[in-house]
């Protein structure tokens, strides 16, 4: 491979690397931190599990709608704040006709704390441990905590989205009907890690990418998973008891604080490597000349 190809390669690896991709636990965790979180003696008879509890099907719909938005801010690498702020929930609680569409509203402001946890304190704390940029940490520090929380009934979360559709559009003012429905194929088979959000293994860069992340695994710890798991029982445990945090669901603000702190080492370690490629390209091309 010619030098200057190699140079094009990796500053693609790098450009693309920088950008913001925001992901949150999969339906696994999800699904066990809220359960758990409903049979705590503090909570497990409050008006508002009591009502999750009498409607758990709607609940585990609301507990993994917020994620349609994947497909935006992952494949496009859009942000998500459209489904992940907290006026989403309240307004469809205001607008909800029966208790089933409450318990799927309190169900996804569950999903949107249990979030807040994880973007504003585990994954910024993971980018500056390891150095590398949220959209290579992110994906990969949260699959590693769902693969211990494996559970087969995080495969139905989505079957019923249909009933709720209508609700989650006139609360965000978009319909995201195709999308649920693709999410809930996607997590049907078991396979919200693997298809959701990873790179299209059907083009050569999508196969250079998947290789790298893949690579990357062995480098990225999951040394505080047992204390996200705890952080976030209490949130939806203050959800339950009719409370709301102050944080940010989407995490934004302080990812992308994180990432400004790693960005320079990235992009000095960059412009070190492609200057050494010149270096030594431009040695060889001098000695061809002699020769």
């Amino acid at each position: 491979m010619k030098p200057i190809y190699m140079i094009i390669m990796f500053s693609a690896v790098i450009i693309l690397s920088s950008m913001n991709g925001i992901i949150a636990p999969g339906p696994n965790f999800h699904l066990n931190n809220t359960l758990d979180s409903l049979n705590d003696p503090s909570v497990n008879n409050t008006l508002i599990s009591n009502l999750i509890n009498d409607n758990l099907d709607a609940c585990l719909v609301g507990l993994e709608y917020p994620d349609v938005g994947i497909f935006e801010y992952y494949t496009n690498f859009k942000d998500y704040v459209g489904t992940h702020n907290y006026n989403v929930p309240d307004e469809m609680l205001r607008i909800a006709k029966n208790d089933r569409e409450r318990a799927f509203a309190y169900c996804y402001k569950i999903h949107l704390a249990q979030d807040s946890v994880s973007h504003n304190f585990f994954i910024p704390v993971t980018i500056k441990r390891t150095k590398l940029p949220n959209y290579i940490v992110h994906p990969i520090q949260e699959l590693k905590i769902e693969g211990r929380y494996l559970d087969a009934r995080s495969n139905h979360m989505m079957e019923k989205h249909a009933e709720f559709d209508y609700l989650v559009e006139a609360a965000t003012g978009r319909d995201w009907s195709t999308e649920a429905d693709k999410l809930n194929t996607i997590i049907g088979g078991g396979q919200f890690y693997s298809k959701a959000y990873n790179p299209d293994t059907g083009t050569n860069w999508g196969k250079i990418q998947n290789t790298f992340y893949s690579a990357l695994t062995y480098f990225v710890p999951v040394t505080t998973e047992v204390n996200l798991y705890s952080l976030d029982k209490e949130e939806v445990k203050a959800v339950l008891r009719g409370e709301t945090n102050d944080l940010d669901p989407s995490g934004e603000l302080s990812l992308n604080s994180a990432d400004q702190e790693t960005q320079l080492l990235l992009y000095v370690g960059s412009f070190v490597i492609i200057l050494i490629i010149f270096i030594v390209s431009f040695y060889f091309k001098i000695i061809g000349w002699r020769k």
